[in-house]
């Protein structure tokens, strides 16, 4: 028993359409937003892991153990052990973990922008 007709049903049908279109372009918006202003704090937190890594670098003598591995050769193939462990010692590990993980936190952010703005999959693909 069918108790609207048929003009009836299809304007239900194409109200109910419209309503999940609108709410598919604003789920889209809203994650265009959000991706967008994560991808530019990450590209403002470069300066500061930059400048991190660098004071890191120069307080603890990488810049030297780097110099004299370029300057002087000889040295290096009679204590190049010692000097890989030195180097590796004083390396900016803390510097260089936060610059990488900016670098994927761009790149994660820049690729599901670039999917959500690719048109009607990314609605289909920005929550996955």
């Amino acid at each position: 028993m069918n108790c609207l007709s048929e003009k009836t049903e299809e304007a239900l049908c194409s109200g109910v359409m419209q309503r999940v279109a609108a709410r598919r372009i604003l789920r889209n918006r809203i994650a265009k937003g959000l991706y967008g202003s994560f991808l530019v704090a990450m590209l403002l937190a470069f300066i500061p892991a930059f400048q991190y890594a660098a004071a890191g670098a120069s307080e603890s003598g990488f810049w030297d153990y780097l110099s004299l591995i370029v300057s002087d050769g000889a040295h290096l193939s009679n204590s190049w052990h010692a000097l890989a462990l030195s180097l590796a010692e004083s390396a900016p590990i803390a510097g260089v973990v936060s610059i990488l993980a900016i670098a994927v936190g761009f790149a994660y952010s820049a690729r599901k922008l670039v999917v959500i703005s690719s048109g009607t999959n990314g609605a289909r693909l920005a929550f996955n």
